[in-house]
Formats: structure tokens, C-alpha cells, sequence
């Protein structure tokens, strides 16, 4: 038999034992988190569920108080209803934000979180077929290990042996390490479903609508509102026929001027012509 037939002939007891303990802590570690997966994510789906539920409720009493707030606004005087106006706009695009919200869960997050019941049974089903494999290499070892002790001269069998221990044992070590890839995939796609992405565009949003509230122009709305209460009234009959008559007096009195000073003119004319008269005939 060549030595280099199996390096696992070579193993101490010691060794043995050492490598059955690590293995054994492999499994207590993986057995572990598959059962805190499947402990927690049932709890995780039943909540997001409800929250993704109650978004939808929220979203849909929001889109009313924009609603109410449109309304208002058009009832309003301009400064106030540009303001109210920007506070609906930015409401509703919240609401769009919560609705966008409720379709990122129930197409990202619900599904993952159903599917972990089957990724937890797939988990299962790799821890159990690394125990089936490893049970049989320990089996098949002590098995050589007893023909080894019984039968030290039968070298055929025993290289046998070795050879099925040895085959068993890539198998093993295969199963193990296949396992141990499924179980990061397993942490990683854990840690995606886990992951939310809330952003702050919500607040974002509100911002904007506090910034459209702080724009609001107290003094024009006042104005505004001072002007309703006293328009500018339209002139009365009895004002029309004062001002009519003030108007005809006035054009009356001024006319009477106009007469006043054409009879003057023509009268200092006369006397400047009969003086002119009285002139001549005394030069003549």
C-alpha cells in the first residue's frame, strides 16, 4: 500500500477528533442562523405587510387633505392662495413619494420575504445531505480503522477501505463546502431583503411645502381683504346731479366772465372812437 493513498490513513486519533469537532461547530453555527431566519422573517412579513397597508391608508387620507387644501386655496386672496396652492401641490407629490413606497414593498420586499420559507427549506435540505454525507465517512472510518486493527495484514482490503474512505471524504468535504457557499448566498440575499431604502425626499417635500407657507405675503392678503371691505362705492344719483350742477354753475360763471370782459372791450373800444371823432373835428 503506498502512503500517499489516503493522507487521511496518516490521521492521528487526536486529529480526528479535532476535525469532528470543527465540523460539528459548522453545523451548530449554520443550524442556527437558518432558525433565525425562519423565526424572524415570518414576524418581518407580517409587519411589513401591515405597514405597507398602512402606507396605502395614509397615502390615500393625504391625497384627500390635498385635496381640501386645492380647494381652500381657490377661495382665497392671492398671496395666500399661491401659498396653500404650493402646500397641496407638495402634499400630493408626498403622497405620490407613499405610493411609490407601497409599490417598492409589494414588489421588493413582500415576495423575498415569502420566498424565505423556501429558502430556509432549501437550507434544510443542504444541512441534511452534509450530515448523511458526513455520517458516512465516519462510519466508513471506523470501519478501516476496525480492519486496520483486526485484519493489519490484509493490505488489499485495507487499501480498499481506504480508497472508499477517502472517496467518501472528497464527497464530504464537497458537501461541506457547497454548503457553506449556500449559506453566504444565504447572509447576502438575507441582507438585500433586509435592506429598505427609505429616502428623505419626503422630507424633501415637506420642506418645500413649509418654505411655500413662509412665502406667504400677510400685507398684500390685508390689502386684499381691506379693499373687500371697502370697495370703492360708486357715486350716488344726488352726487351726479350736485356734480352736474357745480359743472354747469361753474361753465356758467365762467362764461359770464368771458361776457363780462367782451362788453368792457367793446365799451372802452366805443368811448376810444368817439374821443377819436371829437379829435378830428376839432383838427379840421
Amino acid at each position: 500500500m503506498k502512503k500517499s493513498s489516503s493522507n487521511l490513513s496518516a490521521s492521528t486519533p487526536g486529529e480526528v477528533r479535532s476535525e469532528a469537532k470543527a465540523r460539528d461547530h459548522e453545523l451548530k453555527v449554520i443550524t442556527e442562523r437558518i432558525n433565525l431566519a425562519e423565526r424572524h422573517f415570518s414576524t418581518l412579513l407580517k409587519d411589513f405587510t401591515g405597514f405597507s397597508a398602512g402606507l396605502q391608508s395614509l397615502q390615500e387620507k393625504g391625497m384627500k387633505l390635498s385635496k381640501s387644501v386645492d380647494i381652500y386655496s381657490d377661495e382665497e386672496y392671492p398671496s395666500m392662495k399661491a401659498s396653500l396652492a404650493g402646500v397641496g401641490e407638495n402634499i400630493a407629490a408626498i403622497q405620490d413619494f407613499l405610493g411609490a413606497q407601497v409599490d417598492f414593498m409589494q414588489a421588493k420586499v413582500s415576495p423575498p420575504l415569502s420566498l424565505n420559507a423556501t429558502n430556509v427549506k432549501h437550507a434544510r435540505e443542504y444541512v441534511k445531505e452534509l450530515s448523511a454525507s458526513r455520517d458516512k465517512e465516519m462510519l466508513k472510518r471506523k470501519a478501516v480503522d476496525k480492519l486496520r486493527t483486526k485484519e493489519p495484514k490484509s493490505t488489499g482490503k485495507i487499501s480498499k477501505a481506504e480508497q472508499d474512505l477517502q472517496k467518501l471524504t472528497v464527497d464530504s468535504n464537497r458537501s461541506r463546502q457547497t454548503l457553506e457557499e449556500q449559506m453566504v448566498e444565504f447572509e447576502r440575499k438575507k441582507m438585500e431583503d433586509i435592506r429598505m431604502l427609505f429616502h428623505a425626499k419626503a422630507l424633501e417635500l415637506y420642506t418645500t411645502a413649509f418654505q411655500s407657507l413662509v412665502s406667504m405675503d400677510e400685507e398684500q392678503d390685508i390689502e386684499a381683504f381691506q379693499n373687500d371691505l371697502h370697495p370703492a362705492l360708486p357715486p350716488s344719483r344726488l352726487d351726479v346731479v350736485k356734480n352736474g350742477s357745480e359743472t354747469s354753475l361753474n361753465r356758467f360763471s365762467s362764461q359770464g366772465s368771458l361776457g363780462s370782459q367782451q362788453s368792457l372791450n367793446k365799451t372802452g373800444r366805443s368811448e376810444r372812437g368817439v374821443d377819436g371823432d371829437d379829435d378830428n373835428s376839432d383838427f379840421e
